[in-house]
Formats: structure tokens, sequence, C-alpha cells
């Protein structure tokens, strides 16, 4: 069983800095051209400064990986080290890029179109209809629109 995960794990890792590395020229396109104010051009300066430096870590212990099998020996706690900490850079990358999509909306075709009295909705709410809203009966803490609100179902939005 060792043998057949150590292989399973060895081509995770290939495939996975290939797509890595199409995924860093696409960002990297997606840097030089997307519309965007100072305050997102800082964020996407972050992801991409994160984003270009767990690309080198992986590109390092891809390589890394092919000699360590191309010699048939296992790695060690240095390579497995090494993993772990391009993981966790990898992680970090994400919540970055996630933070230039979800906070600031670049890279998004449209926002949804939000007028007052009208929140966007497309779900029910116990006994209404589909996209209206009964306020004189959803109490104040069951509707708060300053960020995300709650409902009494427990979903936010």
């Amino acid at each position: 069983w060792h043998v057949h995960w150590l292989i399973v794990a060895n081509w995770c890792l290939w495939i996975g800095t290939i797509f890595a590395v199409v995924t860093a020229t696409t960002g990297w396109f997606a840097f030089n051209n997307v519309a965007h104010d100072t305050a997102s051009h800082a964020a996407m300066t972050t992801h991409r400064n994160w984003a270009l430096s767990t690309l080198v870590l992986f590109l390092l212990i891809g390589l890394w990986s092919v000699l360590l099998a191309q010699k048939k020996r296992e790695p060690g706690k240095l390579f497995l080290t090494a993993a772990l900490a391009a993981a966790v850079m990898l992680m970090i990358t994400g919540w970055h890029g996630g933070e230039v999509v979800y906070r600031y909306g670049l890279g998004v075709l449209s926002l949804p179109d939000i007028n007052e009295g009208d929140h966007g909705h497309n779900h029910h709410h116990d006994n209404q209809s589909v996209n209206t809203h009964a306020t004189d009966e959803v109490s104040d803490n069951e509707h708060n629109h300053e960020d995300e609100h709650q409902h009494s179902e427990g979903h936010n939005h």
C-alpha cells in the first residue's frame, strides 16, 4: 500500500504543479487587465505576491519529488515540511484571491442590482411569495441589512 500511495501522491503533486503554472499564468493576465481602484489594487498585489511565492515553492518541491522518484527514494522530513508549508501557502493565497473577488468584486462580470425594498432574493420566506417581503411581519433581528443579514431559518445572505 505504501508504494501505491507514494505513486498517487507524486502524480497529484505533479499534476497540481502543472495546473498551478496554468493558474498563475491566467492570474497574471487578469492582474494586468482587470479594471480596479487603489484599494483593490493593493489586495490584488498581495494575492499576486502570495501566488508567485507559492508557485515557486510548488515548482521546487515538484522537481524535488521527480528527482526522488527517479532515484526510487522516499521523501524525508525536510520534503514533507516543505510540502506542508506549500499547502499552507496555497490556502493563504486562495484566501487572498477570495478577498479580491468577494470583497472587491474584481473578476466578476456584474454585481446584482439591489434596489431599495428589493433585496435580490430568489427564495421563499415562510408563506411569502418569491422576491417579496412583508416587512411589517419581519422582526428587526431577522432583517438587519448593514453587511449581511440572517433570517429566522438560520441562513445568511
